[in-house]
């Protein structure tokens, strides 16, 4: 955990009070000579950065480099197997801190888990480490294993200061790789990951779904399922209208979970809907929603040969960052299988993207989109019965089959 402070993890909210307790955990950790604090570059400006902030620098003995336990591309291997080997077979009990999809199971042999949720785990703060404290204060010499962001610094002085004994380990994103998929530039793909531990013979977890900690809004599941299991194995999507991912993540696990070659690309301007800027996108305004976007799609972009959501490649997921209209034309007539429509809800977008994406999907196709027969927008409902027969009513969407 490097000591600066200033920017933000994971496209997550930056608060000043976090910042300040930060600050507080990262004092109290390098005074602690039990404490051995890593960093992501050990270059010739590390000491200069942390005297910058206003931190006491660790001594070198206890400053390592944390990288080779990552699952990056250059990571020793030797190393980083007899690391989490050490762990494994340790027989002190062992307590799991972080996002459900990321438990290790049997590759760690976890007895116990705190769950945190996938974002914004800092507002949670308080129940999080509650829970810690109490495992710490009635579990002799225990294994705490960290993978929840930011909060991380913060459990580790909190468990430290009611049971010194306990062992508390920032895993960071090492066990994105092996149980997601690469959430960052180095990391290795998944199966090369998975492939350093043939030998273990670990029972590795199928691709869970998180859509339900992104935030936004979606209640067409069944819609998605049935997409995927209809559609041939190299079949191309499109997803007009994202906002942070919530639905795309669902669809790109189905996907992974098929096994198939499908890929999703997500048109979205990220400025929010001009009738809705001012009450639910209002965080256009203030963020680059595009990125907290491609943060919770990582899992589905990243690759050892892909290094950024806007190119596919081997990509799952792509996201396309314009308009309806301008995004529709980097696509050729009859190219596309599917297309789904959740972008402006008013008579008029919705009309002009019915017009615009229908000749993009291939005969044998389908064109669907969201908030059919809605009380809320009734110019959906209107455009999409003057303009399509034979419409399909799946409750709150509407699907039209290009025969």
């Amino acid at each position: 955990m490097a000591g600066r402070f200033g920017g933000n993890c994971d496209n997550h909210q930056y608060y000043r009070s976090l910042k300040n307790r930060l600050i507080q955990s990262w004092q109290y950790l390098t005074q602690q000579q039990s404490c051995y604090l890593s960093d992501w570059i050990l270059g010739p400006n590390t000491k200069q950065d942390h005297q910058r902030i206003y931190m006491k620098v660790p001594s070198p003995e206890r400053t390592v480099q944390y990288s080779f336990s990552a699952h990056e591309v250059d990571s020793p291997v030797e190393e980083l197997l007899q690391f989490y080997k050490t762990i494994r077979e340790s027989v002190k009990p062992k307590i799991f801190v972080g996002p459900s999809r990321l438990k290790p199971n049997s590759f760690l042999n976890i007895q116990h888990e705190v769950t945190t949720p996938l974002l914004e785990a800092y507002l949670r703060y308080d129940a999080v480490c509650e829970n810690c404290v109490r495992v710490a204060s009635n579990v002799e010499a225990p294994i705490f294993l960290l993978a929840c962001g930011f909060i991380s610094c913060l459990l580790a002085e909190d468990i430290h200061r009611v049971n010194p004994q306990a062992t508390v380990i920032d895993l960071g994103s090492s066990l994105d790789p092996l149980l997601v998929g690469p959430t960052r530039k180095t990391h290795l793909s998944q199966q090369s990951a998975r492939d350093l531990y043939k030998e273990w013979n670990v029972a590795w977890p199928q691709q869970q779904h998180y859509y339900q900690e992104i935030p936004g809004w979606f209640n067409f599941e069944h819609l998605y399922s049935l997409v995927v299991s209809h559609f041939p194995r190299e079949a191309k999507f499109v997803e007009v209208g994202t906002w942070k991912g919530k639905s795309a993540a669902y669809l790109c696990t189905e996907m992974v979970k098929a096994g198939k070659q499908q890929t999703l690309d997500c048109v979205d301007h990220f400025k929010g809907s001009k009738e809705e800027q001012d009450t639910h996108h209002k965080e256009a305004t203030s963020k680059y929603i595009a990125e907290v976007c491609g943060n919770n799609l990582r899992p589905f972009w990243l690759s050892e040969k892909n290094k950024h959501w806007s190119v596919r490649r081997d990509n799952l997921v792509k996201l396309v960052p314009l308009s309806s209209i301008a995004a529709a034309k980097q696509y050729k007539d009859n190219s596309l299988d599917f297309v789904f429509i959740d972008a402006g809800h008013s008579y008029e977008e919705v009309k002009q993207d019915i017009k615009t994406w229908l000749p993009k999907v291939k005969q044998g196709g389908w064109l669907a989109g969201h908030d059919y027969n809605a009380p809320s927008f009734p110019g959906v409902s209107k455009a999409v019965n003057e303009l399509l027969p034979n419409v399909i009513d799946m409750t709150s969407c509407w699907v039209y089959k290009n025969e």
